[in-house]
C-alpha cells in the first residue's frame, strides 16, 4: 500500500510540473536570498509527494470502528485531496502563469490545509499526521519563494 500511494502522488507530482511548465526564468533570472536552483526544488518536490504518500498510506491503513471514525476519516481524506488539488497547481501559478503574489496566497491556502489534514489525522493515525511537519517546512519555502519574488 506504501509503495502505491507514493507512486500515486509522484504521478500528481509529474502533472503538477507539466502544468508547471519550464523553470528557465526562475534559473537564469534574479532570484531571491535562500532561492534554491531548480533542480533542487525538483527533488524538494519529489520529497514533499513521497511525505504525503507515506502519509496517505498511513490514513489508508486506519479501519475504523465507529461511524466517529469513519467520519474523521472521510474528512481527513477531503482535506488531503484538498491540499492536492492546490498543491499540484501551484506550479502552474508560479512558473507558467507568472503571478507569485497568487502563488504566495495558494501556498498560504496549502498550509491552512494541510495543518488542517494534521490535526484531523493524528488522533487515529499519529505517525501520518507527524510525517507532515517537514512537508509543512517546504511549504513554507515555497510560499517564502512566492512573496520575495513580489518585493
Amino acid at each position: 500500500m506504501l509503495f502505491m500511494c507514493i507512486t500515486g502522488l509522484m504521478l500528481a507530482g509529474m502533472i503538477g510540473s507539466l502544468l508547471g511548465g519550464s523553470a528557465v526564468e526562475y534559473d537564469t533570472g534574479i532570484r531571491p536570498l535562500f532561492a534554491v536552483p531548480s533542480l533542487f526544488l525538483t527533488a524538494m518536490w519529489n520529497a514533499a509527494f513521497t511525505i504525503l504518500g507515506i502519509s496517505l498510506s498511513g490514513v489508508y491503513k486506519f479501519r475504523p470502528t465507529t461511524d466517529k471514525e469513519t467520519k474523521r476519516k472521510f474528512i481527513s481524506l477531503i482535506l488531503f485531496a484538498s491540499q492536492l488539488a492546490f498543491v499540484t497547481t501551484w506550479g502552474l501559478i508560479f512558473f507558467r502563469l507568472n503571478i507569485p503574489l497568487l502563488a504566495f496566497v495558494w501556498a498560504a491556502i496549502i498550509f491552512i490545509l494541510s495543518v488542517a489534514y494534521m490535526i484531523s489525522v493524528l488522533p487515529y493515525a499519529k505517525p501520518a499526521g507527524w510525517v507532515i511537519i517537514p512537508y509543512l517546512v517546504f511549504l513554507s519555502y515555497i510560499a517564502y519563494i512566492s512573496i520575495m519574488f513580489v518585493l
